[in-house]
Order: C-alpha cells, then sequence, then structure tokens
C-alpha cells in the first residue's frame, strides 16, 4: 500500500491483525480499507495472477508468447479478470494452468 501512495493508518492495521481467515474476511477487509487501498491490493493481486500464470507456462511446451504476456498485462483487476485471463490463454494453457492451481498446497 505504501508503494502505492495509499499507506494503512495505525488503526486500520490494528483492525486488520483482528481479521480471522475465513470466507468473510475478504469483505471485512473491503470495509476497512479506502478505494484506492482497495485499487492497489487488486492491482498487486492481478499481477501476482499474471506472474503465476508466466511461471507455470515458461517451461512446458506451451509457454505465453510476447502477444500473450502484453493482453495479460493489460487486464484491469475487477471481476471479470479471471475471464480476461482465461480468454487470453490457449485451450493447452488453460489445462496446464487449472492443473497448477490443483497441485498448489493451501496457504498456513
Amino acid at each position: 500500500m505504501k508503494d502505492a501512495g495509499c499507506p494503512l493508518a495505525e488503526k486500520q492495521l490494528k483492525a486488520i491483525e483482528k481479521l480471522q481467515p475465513g470466507a468473510e474476511a475478504r469483505k471485512k477487509l473491503d470495509k476497512i480499507l479506502t478505494e484506492p487501498q482497495r485499487n492497489a491490493l487488486e492491482k498487486n493481486e492481478n499481477d501476482q495472477r499474471i506472474a503465476m500464470i508466466i511461471r507455470s507456462l515458461e517451461k512446458t511446451d506451451n509457454p505465453i508468447t510476447p502477444e500473450q504476456q502484453k493482453k495479460l498485462k493489460a487486464i484491469q483487476p475487477g471481476p471479470d479478470s479471471r475471464d480476461s485471463f482465461r480468454e487470453i490463454l490457449t485451450p493447452e494453457q488453460q489445462k496446464i494452468i487449472d492443473e497448477s492451481f490443483r497441485n498448489r498446497q493451501p496457504r498456513q
């Protein structure tokens, strides 16, 4: 958040520390953050998703092409971004990404 020019206030940090993991945590987090902070978080999540897609495919027989990479980076964060990512990938790439997500270990 600090790098995006919208650092968290002390009150926000304390409220975030009190959040319990679970389905409701994201909704509660969205209420704690300001709109610029939510936008920064969404952009960061988008950037992480792009990096994961590129890493997952770079050592396969179906790596991301420069054109696909350009299109992926142009996707704006939002509720439809996941579908937008899938539209750019070939069916073979989608299968590799789906398998990669299934094999990921859940965060502790």
